[in-house]
């Protein structure tokens, strides 16, 4: 027979308390080093026993009588902690969970409490900290305590990358450098036809270009794109080029596509042929290939007359062999590639490590494993070994994210969704219609109801694909750390 965990422990501390009391003689001084190594044990040995309470909490939503909807917070045994008292629940995030009331967003600590006043149109889970908002019709920043650390006056703000950020303000794109601290400074701006930004905003005014020319995209390893407008070309309706974390143009706007710069590289496209360039605007691969992907290390491939090929850095060819189509190199140096209809992997010596025997390549190898066709969908390591059978519609590689960090399948055959561990274990079969992403040991499930996603309900699932909360609420959110 079974003991249940706390026969468990109290078999444990039996056996620990007669040792130390035959070695000791003091039964006092034993168990109170008996019970610290209890608590131990508890703590390695049963971790989502201990995770309980309201050490994790998930936002769920339910609609009453009256057919109006409200969010709360319950913990990982289903017990509500924070009341049904918002219009929507969602997420723990740094400490902080955004919620709506009347309409309007805001923040809450891990006991409930308003932190941040319900006063936003939009607002976004925060990321070091920072949170994009959304007041009047205008787009911000706050910081976790609800200061604007950014004033909300943009018409469009996007993601900070490398301590600047791409916003649009009175009709111009512009490139800006927070200090949060309610101001920023202007690296760059969008030029032609319009004027200077306005004087006592926070801004140093710099003129740059007297050509239409705008931000594009993020900036990567010091640069971001920039595009400038062409006049006569519906078909290349922009150019562009690179500037660098000061605003300084440092190579000009020639090319119709560019790609972010990635280890000192940038695949660019200029009248329809591709190669790339270095951060000084230098050609390091031709700009004369049909199509281009890579580079990876000091190999690329390029398309030429319908076929693939590899080239090294010296633009010599790695062999004779030319393919059907190809995938970059992923996880561990192992390229994709097609051959006669079928795929396999070669390495970047174009060495074959595994075998051309696969339909398809839903997936390169990541993290060991790739997701590959043969009939059916399914998973192999990179010895070629068959880890998922090939039997399935559709399969998601994910990590238990804030637990072992291992990996595990999502499976899904004939609309229903499983679970699979790293080992090929069927942890969960193929019964629910939805299996969201784990998080700190538990999953948001669902399943449908007669008029499919329209009536579902969702529920949680913990790591062992154990139903934990039954599928009886309108809306789930992933457990978060409150604190």
């Amino acid at each position: 027979m079974s003991t249940n965990l706390g026969q468990q422990h109290l078999i444990f501390e039996n056996m620990f308390i007669r040792k130390y009391k035959l070695e000791y003689g003091n039964l006092l001084f034993a168990g109170f080093y008996v019970r610290l190594l209890v608590c131990i044990f508890i703590l390695l040995s049963f971790p989502n026993r201990v995770v309980q309470g309201h050490s994790l909490l998930a936002g769920v939503g339910i609609i009453d009588e009256n057919g109006e909807r409200h969010g709360g917070y319950i913990d990982t045994l289903g017990n509500v902690v924070i009341p049904f008292d918002f219009e929507v629940a969602l997420d723990f995030n740094d400490g902080r969970a955004q919620v709506m009331q009347n309409g309007k967003r805001g923040f809450i600590d891990g006991k409930g409490n308003i932190v941040i006043p319900c006063l936003y149109n939009e607002v976004s889970s925060f990321n070091h900290d920072i949170a994009r908002v959304k007041k009047n019709g205008k787009y911000g920043f706050i910081d976790r305590h609800g200061y604007e650390v950014l004033p909300c006056v943009y018409s469009d703000i996007g993601s900070i990358r490398e301590g600047i950020v791409l916003v649009q303000y009175q009709g111009l794109k512009c490139y800006i450098e927070p200090d949060f601290n309610g101001h920023a400074r202007l690296i760059y701006k969008e030029t032609g036809e319009f004027d200077v930004l306005e004087e006592g905003d926070g801004y140093v005014k710099k003129s740059l270009f007297d050509s239409m020319k705008q931000p594009d995209g993020d900036f990567h390893e010091g640069m971001a794109s920039i595009r400038e407008r062409t006049l006569g070309d519906w078909n290349n309706l922009f150019l562009y080029g690179f500037i660098d974390n000061e605003g300084n143009e440092i190579i000009p706007c020639v090319y119709s596509f560019v790609s972010d710069f990635d280890k000192g590289i940038a695949v660019v496209e200029k009248e329809g042929k591709w190669g790339a360039i270095d951060k000084k605007g230098n050609v390091i691969i031709p700009i004369k290939h049909d199509g281009l992907i890579g580079p990876v290390g000091n190999v690329y491939f390029a398309k030429n007359e319908g076929k693939w090929k590899l080239f090294d850095f010296d633009n010599r060819l790695m062999t004779s062999l030319c393919y059907d189509d190809v995938q970059n190199f992923s996880d561990g140096g192992l390229a994709a590639v097609k051959l006669s209809g079928k795929w396999g992997f070669v390495d970047s010596m174009e060495i074959e490590r595994i075998p051309f025997v696969y339909d398809d390549v839903c997936q390169g190898f990541n993290s060991g494993f790739a997701i590959v066709k043969k009939g059916g969908v399914g998973v192999i390591n990179k010895l070629g070994e068959c880890v998922v059978p090939f039997k399935y519609d559709k399969i998601v590689v994910g990590v238990y994210e804030g637990t072992s960090e291992k990996h595990y399948f999502k499976v899904g055959r004939g609309g229903k969704y499983g679970v699979i561990n790293e080992n090929g274990k069927t942890i969960l079969p193929c019964r629910y219609d939805e299996i969201e992403d784990f998080m700190n040991g538990f999953a948001v499930v669902r399943k449908n109801g007669e008029k499919g996603i329209f009536d579902a309900k969702y529920g949680f699932i913990n790591e062992r694909g154990e139903e934990i909360i039954p599928c009886i609420y309108e809306t789930a959110t992933s457990f978060g750390d409150p604190w």
